[in-house]
């Protein structure tokens, strides 16, 4: 898969939110890793040298999480390019279009998108990643969110 287009809430290229495991190895291949996160209920299957990363409820088999990180690229949402040397323009412009975003320690969440990123204001590259979510992953009314500071 090289067309990592971001349709929000529905999925990223051929990755449809509600897919299986099952689904997504005929659109991927075998995950390079699986992973269960027992807290979290969550199954992690792993491609791309970890840059694509997967997250199904275990139970429901379902894909709800999407993760993709500064290796992969060719991702788009709408107009924006993510490139990832430019992460900060890519941020500004995400933040100008959503005015619902909203921030937890070191995560954006743009509800608009249906999309996260962390790391996007750093220099390196090795800090950054987004995620594209289904929807009741993030409630924009959890307390522990608050309304994005544009700094100086």
């Amino acid at each position: 898969m090289n067309n990592y287009e971001i349709l929000p809430y529905v999925g990223v290229g051929l990755l449809k939110f509600g897919m299986s495991q099952l689904e997504a190895e005929r659109v991927l291949g075998k995950p390079s890793l699986s992973q269960y996160d027992e807290d979290a209920g969550l199954v992690t299957d792993y491609w791309n040298d970890n840059g694509l990363q997967l997250f199904f409820e275990r139970g429901a088999d379902r894909l709800v999480l999407i993760s993709l990180y500064s290796n992969i690229d060719n991702i788009g949402i709408g107009s924006v390019c993510i490139d990832w040397d430019k992460t900060k323009e890519v941020y500004k412009a995400l933040l100008s279009d959503d005015f619902s975003a909203k921030q937890t320690v070191g995560i954006t969440i743009f509800f608009k998108y249906g999309l996260s990123v962390a790391g996007f204001l750093s220099e390196n590259n090795g800090d950054k990643s987004l995620t594209v979510f289904a929807k009741g992953q993030w409630d924009p009314d959890d307390p522990l969110l608050r309304p994005v500071k544009i700094g100086p």
